[in-house]
C-alpha cells in the first residue's frame, strides 16, 4: 500500500504537468490568435487604403482626361481670337448694305458659331461692374451719376472665356464719378 501514495503523488504531478502544458498550449494559442487578429486588421486596413487610393487615382485620371479634352483646342482658339478682333475692327462703322461687309459679317458669324460650340463665350459687359478678372481698363470716363462709378461704360474690344477660364479680358472704358 505504500505504493499507492507514491502513485497518487506521481499522478498528481503528471496532472499538474499536463495542466501546465495545457495552460502553456492555451496561452500560445491565444497569443497566436491575437496576432492573427492583429494581422487580419492590418491587412484589412491596408486593403481599404489601396481601394481608396485606387478610387482617388481613377477620379484624378478622369478629371485630367476631361481637362485635356476640354482645353485641347485652347491653343487653336487663342490663335483665332485675334482674327475675331480683326473682323470686329473691320466691320465697325462700315456700310451694312455693302455686299463685302455682309460677306465678312457672315464669315465672322460662322467662325463665332464654331467657337461657341467648342465652349467659347464673349465678354461684353457694358453696364456691368468693373471686374479685374474679366476686364482690362484702357480708359476712364467721367460720369454724371455716382452709381455709374466703377461700371463698364463701353466695351472697346470683346474679351473671351473658354469653359469658364478667361483667355482674353475685354478692353473697356470704366466710369469715374467726380463731384
Amino acid at each position: 500500500m505504500t505504493d499507492e501514495p507514491e502513485q497518487l503523488e506521481e499522478l498528481s504531478q503528471e496532472h499538474d504537468t499536463a495542466e501546465e502544458h495545457e495552460s502553456s498550449v492555451e496561452k500560445t494559442l491565444r497569443q497566436k490568435l491575437t496576432q492573427c487578429r492583429k494581422d487580419k486588421n492590418d491587412y484589412l486596413l491596408g486593403w481599404q487604403r489601396c481601394q481608396a487610393d485606387a478610387i482617388n487615382i481613377k477620379q484624378q485620371y478622369e478629371t485630367k482626361q476631361r481637362d485635356v479634352i476640354q482645353f485641347a483646342a485652347e491653343d487653336l482658339i487663342q490663335a483665332l481670337v485675334p482674327i475675331l478682333d480683326a473682323f470686329d475692327h473691320a466691320l465697325q462703322g462700315k456700310n451694312a448694305a455693302d455686299p463685302y461687309v455682309q460677306g465678312f459679317g457672315h464669315v465672322r458669324t460662322q467662325l463665332l458659331s464654331i467657337l461657341f460650340q467648342q465652349g467659347l463665350s464673349v465678354i461684353s459687359d457694358t453696364g456691368a461692374p468693373f471686374d479685374v478678372s474679366r476686364h482690362e481698363a484702357i480708359e476712364s470716363i467721367l460720369v454724371p451719376q455716382e452709381e455709374d462709378a466703377n461700371k463698364v461704360m463701353e466695351t472697346v474690344e470683346n474679351g473671351y472665356i473658354l469653359h469658364g477660364k478667361v483667355i482674353k479680358p475685354a478692353k473697356v472704358k470704366v466710369g469715374e464719378y467726380k463731384k
